[in-house]
């Protein structure tokens, strides 16, 4: 499901409860703007509308059929300016397992204010 222009590694993160969480887009002017991709089961969708991206089949929309039912079941992310909320199960390289709440975390690793980069050290 990548092909997205969001680097997560750089992603900061504000909070994590396993399955979800919750970063903040630090990358500006790439922040602004809306963007989103979901895919559930065999579903998959994405939207944009953000300065500089191409368009998509239905100008800010797309929609089609994954050959992969289970890789993953459900996944999505929505970036709004500067948040970007994530939730997959399971869990994976752009959408890792996580645990911690007002910028403090305990899993994967120990750490304040990091990057998700940082915390998969």
């Amino acid at each position: 499901m990548g092909g997205d222009s969001i680097n997560e590694s750089g992603l900061l993160m504000c909070s994590g409860c396993i399955l979800c969480n919750t970063s903040i887009y630090t990358d500006f002017p790439a922040c602004i703007g809306w963007s989103g991709k979901f895919k559930v089961l065999c579903l998959e969708g994405a939207f944009c509308l953000k300065l500089g991206t191409p368009t998509m089949k239905c100008i800010c929309c797309d929609l089609s059929i994954s050959k992969d039912l289970l890789n993953p079941i459900w996944k999505t992310q929505c970036q709004q300016c500067c948040i970007v909320n994530a939730c997959a199960i399971p869990p994976d390289s752009e959408v890792p397992a996580t645990l911690g709440m007002c910028f403090i975390f305990v899993y994967p690793s120990i750490g304040v204010c990091k990057t998700q980069g940082m915390l998969r050290k």
